[in-house]
């Protein structure tokens, strides 16, 4: 935490993390939602070589849809960051006024 800052810097700084995590959470929910078309797309090059239940099973340990997963799981870890940062030093601002 950056307990430093003056209060211009610190509303500055405050009002950067409000927009990236506003821009993460588009991002993120985008993401989440192209998943399963994701998991279609990988089960069905599966199926080409497998049953139904064994096509499934290869596609969720397929490592195309494995990157799509640790994205996910990138944007999400970065999303928490920054709104961990934006709310201690918006009660850092709150609590210098």
């Amino acid at each position: 935490m950056q307990a430093h800052l003056s209060r211009e810097q610190l509303a500055h700084q405050i009002t950067e993390w409000a927009d990236s995590l506003v821009e993460t959470k588009q991002i993120l929910a985008r993401a989440q939602r192209l998943l399963p078309n994701r998991l279609r797309e990988v089960c069905s090059r599966c199926r080409k070589e497998n049953s139904g239940g064994k096509a499934l099973r290869r596609a969720l340990t397929d490592p195309a849809y494995l990157t799509h997963i640790d994205e996910i799981c990138e944007l999400s870890s970065s999303f928490v960051k920054t709104r961990i940062l934006w709310e201690t030093h918006l009660m850092l601002f709150d609590a210098r006024r």
